[in-house]
This record gives structure tokens, C-alpha cells and sequence, in this order.
């Protein structure tokens, strides 16, 4: 059995001891959500850098707010900072949190970026010696 926990992306340092301690006490995962203005990869980038061995993914960054190309990249250098820690959750988010242009883009984004995260992770994995 794997155990996990979810924070949400945040500047409270508290977030990030919360999840230093649930690695120290043998948790699998954390995932980080992306809500009301705080962006995932960023809390992601700094929690790679705090911890060594739990997983960390995004659950979920919004496809309406980014290009395919820019979530491809931010999920490229989180799994390099990561050591291969990371998976990338995607989604649509909801009416509360995206704005209403948006919501209205959303639509054919999630395979837009799943298309063009799963070409580039590819291809940087066939391209690097020392890819897992």
C-alpha cells in the first residue's frame, strides 16, 4: 500500500514542514494543488529541493492558463529537479478558480498538453544518456 498527502500551493512555510515530516515519517506522495492564485510547479520546485525520496506530482495544474509548451517545460525541469520525482497532473479547474477567459480556452487544451509534455518528455528521455 502507498500512502499519500495533498497540500495546497501556498507560501506558508508550514505547507512545506508538513510535508518534509510526512517524508521523514515514510509517506509515498504529495500532491499539490493549484488554488486561488498560487501555482503548483512553483511550491513543486521548492518541495523538490526539500526533500529526497517521496514523489511529488500536481494534482492538477490548470490547462487553461498555460500553453501546452509552457506546462511541458515546468514538468520537464521538475522531474530534472526532482531526480525523476515528479508526476504531472493536468486538468480544467473549475469556474471558482480560472478566470472566465480561461474557462473558455480549456477546451482541447488538456490533449494539446498532454500531446506536447509526452513528446518532449520522449524526447529528452531518448536524448539523455543517464534517463532512467
Amino acid at each position: 500500500m502507498r500512502t499519500a498527502t495533498t497540500v495546497e500551493g501556498s507560501s506558508d512555510p508550514a505547507a512545506v514542514d508538513f510535508v518534509v515530516e510526512a517524508e521523514r515519517l515514510g509517506l509515498d506522495e504529495c500532491w499539490v494543488a493549484e488554488a486561488w492564485g498560487s501555482d503548483a510547479p512553483s511550491v513543486l520546485g521548492f518541495l523538490a529541493a526539500r526533500t529526497e525520496r517521496i514523489r511529488l506530482g500536481s494534482g492538477v495544474i490548470q490547462v487553461g492558463t498555460r500553453t501546452p509548451v509552457a506546462i511541458a517545460q515546468a514538468a520537464l525541469t521538475l522531474d530534472a529537479l526532482s531526480g525523476g520525482r515528479f508526476a504531472l497532473g493536468l486538468g480544467s479547474s473549475g469556474p471558482g478558480v480560472a478566470c472566465a477567459r480561461c474557462q473558455a480556452r480549456r477546451s482541447g487544451s488538456v490533449s494539446g498538453s498532454v500531446a506536447c509534455a509526452s513528446a518532449r518528455w520522449i524526447s529528452r528521455r531518448s536524448l539523455s544518456p543517464a534517463a532512467p
